[in-house]
C-alpha cells in the first residue's frame, strides 16, 4: 500500500499532466492556426488562460524534477548522472522544454504577423513540426506517469521499449536490404531531365518502403525482365522473410516480458519510489537548512520558474493587445489595453496561489501523516480548516491507494523469494566452476 505522500503527490501530478496537456493544445497549438492579421476566429480569452495554465504546470513539475535531482546529488553524484541520463528522465524533461520553446515560437510568429499586417493564414511549417512533434512527448510523458498504476500498464509500455531494443539489429538488416533494393531501382528505371536526382532518390527509398507493404507499380515492372526479377527477389525476401521474421522477434519479445510482468511493474515502481525517496530528502534537507547546492537553493529555484511564467504571460499579453488594436471586430475588440494587463495579472496570481497550494498540501501531509495514513499526533487540537483538509486527505487516500497493484501480496513475495533464490543458487553455480 502507498503512503499518503505518495498518494496526494500521484494526484498533483496527474491533475498537472491533464492541465499540461489540454493548456498546450488549447493555447500555442489552437492559436498556430490563427496567426493572420484579419483572422476572426482568433479567442484572445482562451490563448490567455491556457498560456498562464501552461506555465503553472510547467513551473511545478520544474521545480519538482529540480527538487528531486538536488537530493539525488547530495546523495551520490553517481545517482545523480545515471539518473540524468537515463531514457525516462528525458521523457520527464524534454516536453517541459519544447512546451516553452514552441510557445515562444507561435506567440512571435503571431506578434510578427501582426506587426507586418500580413493578410491570409500562412503557417510556417517548422511551427506545424515542432507543435506536431511535441505533443506525442506530451502524451509519453503521460503514460510513463501511469505506467506504475498496475501490473498491465507497465507490462504494456516497459514491454514496447523492450521490443524496440530487441529489433534493432533486425532493423539494420531491414534497411540494408530496402537501401540495396532503392539504389537498383533508382539505376534501374531513371531517366535523365524527368526530374531532379535527389527528389528522385528520395522517391526510390519511398518505392522500396511501400513495396515492402504491398505496393504494385505494374508499369515499371513491365519495361525490362530484370526489373521484374528484382522486384520477386525483394518481396520474397523482405516482405515474406523478414517481416515474418520481425513477428517471430516482437511475439517472443513480448511473451518473455508479459512472463515477468511482475517483475516490470517493480521496475517502473521502483523509479517512482526512487522519485518520491528523492523529494522527501530534499523536504528534509530543506527542514534543516541544507536544500540548496551553490545557487541552486529552494528560493532561487522558484524564482527561476516564475520569472519565466512571467515573462511568457506578458509575451502573450502584448501580443493580445496587438491583435485587439488591429481588429475591432475580434472577440474582445472594444476592450481596453488595461483591462487585459489587469486579467493577465489576475491570473497570473491565481495560477501562483494555486501552484503554491498544491505545494504545500504535499509539504503538510508528509509533516503529519505517516505511512499508513493515520496522524502522527493525534493528540493535538486541530481547527475546522485542518479537520476538512485531513478528511480530504484520508479520502484521498484510502480511495487511491487501492488502485495501485500492490507488490507485497502472498504471490509476490513467493515470486520475489523464488527468483532471489534461484538467483543465489546460480551464483553459487558459476562461483564453484
Amino acid at each position: 500500500m502507498f503512503s499518503p505522500f505518495a498518494t496526494i503527490q500521484a494526484l498533483m501530478d496527474g491533475i498537472n499532466h491533464i492541465l499540461l496537456m489540454l493548456s498546450f493544445r488549447m493555447g500555442p497549438a489552437a492559436a498556430l492556426f490563427h496567426l493572420a492579421a484579419d483572422d476572426l476566429g482568433f479567442r484572445p480569452h482562451r490563448y490567455l488562460f491556457s498560456t498562464a495554465i501552461l506555465c503553472m504546470s510547467v513551473s511545478y513539475f520544474g521545480t519538482k524534477t529540480v527538487h528531486a535531482m538536488i537530493a539525488k546529488y547530495a546523495l551520490s553524484q553517481n545517482l545523480f548522472w545515471n539518473d540524468a541520463l537515463s531514457f525516462w528522465s528525458l521523457v520527464d524533461t524534454l516536453p517541459l522544454v519544447m512546451v516553452l520553446l514552441c510557445s515562444v515560437a507561435v506567440d512571435s510568429a503571431l506578434r510578427m504577423n501582426m506587426n507586418s499586417h500580413m493578410e491570409g493564414n500562412v503557417i510556417p511549417f517548422y511551427l506545424r513540426s515542432a507543435v506536431a512533434i511535441t505533443t506525442p512527448f506530451l502524451w509519453l510523458r503521460i503514460l510513463a506517469f501511469v505506467k506504475v498504476q498496475n501490473k498491465q500498464l507497465a507490462t504494456f509500455i516497459l514491454c514496447s521499449i523492450e521490443i524496440i531494443r530487441d529489433i534493432k539489429w533486425f532493423l539494420l538488416v531491414l534497411f540494408a536490404a530496402m537501401a540495396s533494393f532503392a539504389q537498383m531501382w533508382v539505376t534501374l528505371t531513371f531517366e535523365s531531365g524527368q526530374t531532379e536526382d535527389s527528389q528522385y532518390y528520395i522517391a526510390g527509398y519511398i518505392k522500396a518502403y511501400t513495396m515492402m507493404l504491398g505496393d504494385l507499380d505494374s508499369d515499371a515492372l513491365q519495361t525490362h525482365p530484370l526489373i521484374t526479377m528484382i522486384f520477386v527477389l525483394y518481396t520474397f525476401g523482405v516482405t515474406i522473410v523478414l517481416l515474418n521474421i520481425l513477428i517471430a522477434i516482437v511475439s517472443d519479445s513480448y511473451q518473455n516480458t508479459y512472463v515477468s510482468s511482475k517483475m516490470m511493474l517493480g521496475k517502473a515502481r521502483i523509479m517512482f519510489v526512487s522519485e518520491m525517496l528523492s523529494l522527501k530528502t530534499f523536504h528534509q534537507m530543506w527542514m534543516e537548512g541544507k536544500s540548496s547546492v551553490g545557487i541552486m537553493s529552494r528560493s532561487n529555484i522558484n524564482y527561476f520558474f516564475g520569472a519565466i511564467s512571467m515573462l511568457l504571460v506578458g509575451m502573450v499579453t502584448q501580443t493580445i493587445n496587438l491583435k485587439l488594436g488591429q481588429d475591432e471586430f475580434c472577440e474582445i475588440g472594444a476592450a481596453s489595453s488595461n483591462r487585459i494587463y489587469l486579467e493577465a495579472i489576475i491570473l497570473f496570481v491565481c495560477c501562483a496561489v494555486t501552484l503554491r497550494g498544491m505545494k504545500m498540501i504535499v509539504a503538510y501531509v508528509l509533516e503529519e501523516f505517516n505511512d499508513t495514513g493515520g496522524l502522527r499526533d493525534n493528540s493535538t487540537a486541530v481547527s475546522q480548516p485542518y479537520k476538512a483538509i485531513n478528511w480530504f486527505i484520508t479520502t484521498t487516500f484510502s480511495n487511491l491507494s487501492s488502485t495501485f497493484d500492490s507488490l507485497f501480496d502472498r504471490s509476490d513475495h513467493n515470486i520475489l523469494e523464488g527468483a532471489n533464490t534461484r538467483e543465489s543458487t546460480g551464483t553459487q553455480e558459476q562461483r564453484s566452476e
